[in-house]
């Protein structure tokens, strides 16, 4: 579950950057005349909301695709979920997806751990197997 949470989470973060392309290439193309940004208008100003709204939404989406590679390594849960968070407001049916799984699998992040700390005080078997 956490590889797939992860990799939603990662797609998520990946639309979220391309819509801030999306954004500048739609503006570039028609070279902004029709778009008012000689300040005439009301259209200056929401080209202005829509280049911050897509900045926002890729700075989102690069902090979900750092939470989803760590949802994948299986280290930082609560990172790992506020990266998929993220990756919801930037993207919302992958990034839903993603926060549900990595939600879901949080006994996979601290089963390793529970590893590690049987393996250093020598009670392999005192272990749980599963949480």
């Amino acid at each position: 579950m956490n590889r797939t949470g992860g990799v939603l989470t990662i797609i998520s973060g990946i639309l979220g950057i391309l819509s801030l392309f999306w954004v500048f290439l739609m503006f570039s193309l028609d070279g902004g005349y029709s778009y008012g940004i000689d300040g005439l208008g009301y259209m200056g100003d929401v080209i202005v909301v829509t280049i911050i709204w897509s900045t926002i939404n890729a700075l989102l989406g690069i902090f979900a695709i750092i939470g989803g590679i760590l949802a994948v390594m299986k280290k930082h849960w609560g990172w790992a979920l506020a990266g998929a968070i993220a990756g919801a407001a930037a993207a919302f049916p992958t990034g839903i997806a993603g926060v549900i799984l990595i939600s879901m699998s949080r006994p996979l992040f601290v089963l390793p751990v529970l590893a590690e700390l049987a393996q250093d005080t020598g009670t392999e078997n005192a272990m749980p197997t599963a949480l």
